[in-house]
């Protein structure tokens, strides 16, 4: 049976269901809806997502697509903005809270926890959340920081080092090896 194909996403999917039917999902979550990405990033165009539900063979319920979307943040080398493109793939095991099935899975498989009905918004986003880059910052070589912001920083530098008077080397524990040294001769 070929998988119903949607342009909106729905908010909520019985993972059974869907896995049973095989049925796919596919459409966008608007900017707005992404509200969790944290300080560093803004969604400000559509979050693309096609989820598939299917059985794997264990009687358990996959979930495997991709998530795709634009985010804008701020480069952390120059500061200006940075369009980052954000691609996740998305392969996990749907698993009942109330079923107490945690035994049958692996170490390795990824789950997504549910009661009754999965939140596929939330899922969406939570991948979003796992493809963000730590840091975000321009590809190397497109980043330029402005020659006047360049040039304070080095007056500046100067200025400062300038200021700083010579210190005098301090030796702290100089006098202890003589004194550890009258010791053992004593």
């Amino acid at each position: 049976m070929r998988a119903l194909m949607e342009k909106r996403l729905p908010k909520f999917v019985d993972p059974v269901r869907a896995a049973s039917r095989r049925e796919s999902f596919e459409g966008s979550l608007a900017a707005q809806s992404i509200t969790r990405l944290g300080t560093h990033f803004r969604c400000e165009s559509p979050v693309s997502a096609a989820i598939r539900f299917a059985n794997d063979g264990h009687g358990r319920v996959s979930i495997v697509g991709t998530v795709r979307t634009e985010l804008l943040a701020d480069c952390q080398r120059c500061l200006r903005p940075v369009v980052v493109a954000v691609e996740q793939n998305v392969a996990l095991l749907a698993v009942d809270a109330n079923d107490g099935t945690d035994g049958e899975l692996g170490d390795d498989d990824d789950t997504v926890e549910y009661c009754g009905k999965l939140d596929l918004h939330e899922l969406i986003e939570d991948e979003l959340i796992l493809a963000v880059p730590i840091v975000p910052q321009h590809a190397q070589g497109e980043c330029a920081m402005p020659a006047d912001v360049a040039e304070a920083h080095f007056t500046e530098g100067k200025r400062v080092a300038s200021e700083l008077e010579p210190r005098k080397l301090r030796k702290p524990f100089a006098g202890l090896a003589e004194l550890m040294k009258n010791e053992a001769d004593s």
